[in-house]
């Protein structure tokens, strides 16, 4: 059996969600406050499921960051501060 290394979109999503969650110390229950969803939609969030296209809207503001970034691969994160999940310059 052939199994596929590319990443879908969803798992693209949530590894995102993960991260700026972390980047910003945001816990699940933060983010049901803010964007007034119940727990289940940010937990199916985090584990693989995309939100429509008005929660990404939400979520994309919340971070600060634009939706087609949450859809977009990053390679990485580490010491990010502000706006946007763009990788580090000065990789290199």
């Amino acid at each position: 059996m052939i199994v596929s290394r590319e990443k879908t979109p969803e798992m693209i999503f949530s590894a995102n969600l993960r991260r700026l969650m972390e980047r910003d110390g945001v816990k699940q229950k933060d983010l049901v406050e803010a964007l007034h969803v119940v727990q289940g939609a940010v937990s199916a969030w985090v584990n693989g499921q995309t939100p429509d296209f008005p929660n990404q809207q939400k979520l994309a503001k919340y971070f600060d960051v634009t939706v087609a970034e949450l859809f977009t691969e990053q390679r990485d994160y580490a010491g990010v501060d502000g706006p946007g999940i763009t990788a580090s310059e000065d990789e290199g």
